[in-house]
């Protein structure tokens, strides 16, 4: 920070980096609807979204193309039933040459790891990640609190957490959070 700038103008860019413009808008979206959980991790990886998840994509990819996010990334877990959400929205938006696989939003990776991701690919960006269950809820909990935010995040339901700014760890604001009932109600 330049010594001649003032607290006010300080305040007003606390989450701007002067050499890079950073502020972050993610969108966390839990996959859809599967079938029943398998016990042996390796085959649950496979598990697809089933007939009623793929609807109710269908339903928030269409309100999501509709709002024209702008999406720069769409970044997903590999399990199968993830990749399935993340493609029908990438489909949506004409942006599928933005999706990106990640280890980071595997079930069970530490918030930390996902954190970390999203400050190295930077700021000014829109970014959409796509994932599970308690992994994103912990991540919203983390970036707009010191962790004790609790929210719940239904299958398919998604979340905007805005003004993420550069410094570690994280911090955003809860913009929306929304149940796939509402988003259908919306259309």
């Amino acid at each position: 920070m330049h010594s001649g700038r003032s607290a006010l103008a300080h305040a007003h860019t606390s989450y701007m980096r002067e050499d890079e413009g950073w502020l972050m808008d993610l969108y966390v979206l839990r996959h859809g609807k599967a079938g029943t959980p398998l016990d042996d991790p390796a085959e649950d990886a496979g598990r697809p979204l089933s007939q009623d998840g793929r609807e109710q994509v269908k339903v928030v990819a269409g309100w999501i193309a509709d709002r024209t996010f702008d999406l720069d990334v769409i970044a997903t877990s590999p399990l199968r039933r993830a990749h399935e959400t993340a493609d029908m929205v990438a489909r949506a938006t004409g942006r599928t040459d933005r999706l990106s696989v990640r280890d980071e939003l595997l079930p069970g990776r530490e918030v930390r790891e996902g954190a970390r991701w999203l400050h190295e690919i930077g700021g000014d960006r829109r970014v959409m990640i796509v994932g599970h269950e308690p992994g994103l809820s912990a991540l919203i909990g983390n970036l707009i609190g010191d962790g004790g935010a609790s929210v719940v995040l239904r299958k398919g339901g998604i979340a905007k957490i805005r003004n993420i700014g550069p410094d570690l760890p994280l911090r955003g604001e809860l913009h929306w959070l929304l149940t796939p009932g509402q988003i259908a109600d919306m259309r």
